[in-house]
């Protein structure tokens, strides 16, 4: 997968290569768990909240959001597909956990890698797509850094796929909301994902680290995070009444902390947009910071992207690290190279599209088929539909989708990749069984929502 064949490319921003030039610089005190939390509006971009929203912090696990971009932007492609074996390299397999412990030499198809990353959240799988799309993972970190700085994430820098501790590794709530709404936006055939409740692999059952997906109305992903460094981190999109907020908390204290704070900071939001402000209830923050009183209303932190001047973020301290320290560390690759490496992912100087509300692409509608309590069942549905696809410009993907209900496992198939039209007309013609209903067809958004039931 090393050689990608790459389009032509023309110009590299130069903050892109001064950002990159500089990550061996990064001092211990580089970052810290500081708390900050942003809600935005995901259609519009606009800020409906925003504490230290620009503050500097390790991202955890929410890196692992940006390499399923990358793997997702790959699939895309067509440089993969979902049936793509990746090879477990030694270096892969002794990654820290959280991991799925394959063996070395062992493979993992791209659709389980990508499982394996929004529930159990392996580090070891993160290396393996790093490895599988780049010639190592410094290289990919790099290729995720220069991919984020297209997205509009200029406070970003990646330097592993996992979220394992790096010091250098760093962002702000700002750029992770940012990316939580271009996986949305531009990768919405592959969003559902997110939403994966548990994910069986052989013997083993996995459910979700996200309890918000479990327990908040109208949650749909996305990831959440955490180191020593960072603090418990949690980004979370939630749609309502046709209205869908992406959240981000970052450095919490606690898990059940972070998940009540942003269920807070989300109930707020949409009561603010239905013009029926809501008083955020009084957290005890993380140490350091001021509590988010009873008495502030939302609507006062409301600014859009353009317009927004946030608070001055602290000073963070950065120093030079000591010869001893930065031996142990990969030592920075020259400009040239890291403009070679950063021209493999911006391929032109166009202003980057992600970074703005789009169209969804015709391609990537879908279909969503009833509840099944098997997911062989499930899959066994979705190919009696593409079976029945003559339309469809481009190979279907099949999506399977759990859900808890009373207690029991239920599968949806979905089948994305459509035009708008043929998923109407796939849940038209969905085949029927004589002496039997039809079964539930529903016409599902680029964005992963279900737009309509047939």
């Amino acid at each position: 997968m090393a050689k990608h064949g790459w389009l032509h490319f023309k110009r590299v921003p130069i903050h892109v290569l001064f950002l990159l030039a500089g990550l061996g610089l990064m001092g211990p005190g580089g970052a810290w768990a500081g708390y900050a939390s942003l809600v935005m509006n995901a259609e519009s971009g606009q800020i409906l909240h925003a504490d230290g929203a620009d503050d500097i912090n390790h991202p955890a696990s929410l890196t692992k959001m940006m390499t399923l971009y990358m793997l997702f932007q790959f699939l895309a492609d067509g440089r993969v597909t979902l049936a793509t074996p990746m090879k477990v390299s030694a270096r892969a397999a002794a990654q820290s956990p959280s991991r799925l412990n394959l063996p070395v030499g062992a493979t993992i198809s791209v659709e389980n890698a990508i499982l394996a990353l929004v529930t159990k959240s392996a580090n070891d799988i993160a290396c393996v797509v790093a490895e599988t799309l780049g010639d190592s993972e410094a290289e990919f970190a790099t290729m995720m850094t220069a991919t984020a700085h297209r997205l509009g994430m200029r406070n970003t820098v990646f330097r592993n796929a996992s979220g394992l501790p790096n010091r250098a590794q760093v962002t702000t709530a700002r750029d992770m909301a940012l990316l939580g709404r271009a996986l949305i936006q531009n990768h919405g055939r592959y969003y559902p994902y997110f939403s994966t409740r548990l994910f069986q692999y052989g013997e083993m059952k996995i459910p979700t680290h996200n309890r918000l997906l479990l327990n908040y109305e109208g949650a749909d992903g996305i990831k959440t995070g955490y180191t020593a460094a960072s603090g418990f981190n949690l980004v979370t999109s939630a749609k309502r009444n046709d209205t869908r907020l992406i959240g981000v908390v970052l450095g919490g204290t606690t898990a059940r902390w972070r998940d009540a704070h942003m269920a807070d900071l989300l109930d707020a939001a949409f009561a603010r947009l239905a013009d029926k402000p809501l008083m955020v209830a009084k957290r005890v923050p993380p140490p350091g910071r001021k509590a988010l009183s009873k008495n502030k209303n939302l609507s006062t932190a409301s600014q859009s992207p353009k317009t927004a001047s946030p608070t001055k973020p602290p000073v963070r301290t950065v120093k030079p690290p000591d010869t001893a320290q930065r031996g142990q560390e990969q030592e920075p690759a020259s400009q040239a190279r890291m403009a070679h490496l950063v021209r493999k992912v911006l391929g032109s100087d166009q202003p980057a599209a992600e970074a703005t509300a789009s169209k969804p692409k015709p391609g990537g509608w879908g279909i969503q088929l009833g509840s099944f309590r098997k997911v062989d069942e499930a899959r066994a549905s979705a190919r009696s539909v593409m079976e029945r696809l003559t339309t469809a410009q481009e190979k279907p993907t099949v999506v399977i989708l759990t859900a808890k209900v009373k207690g029991a496992t239920l599968y949806r198939a979905r089948v994305m990749g459509l035009t708008r039209k043929d998923a109407r007309i796939a849940c038209k013609n969905l085949p029927r069984q004589k002496g039997r209903p039809a079964p539930a067809c529903h016409v599902v958004h680029p964005s992963g929502d279900v737009a309509s039931t047939t």
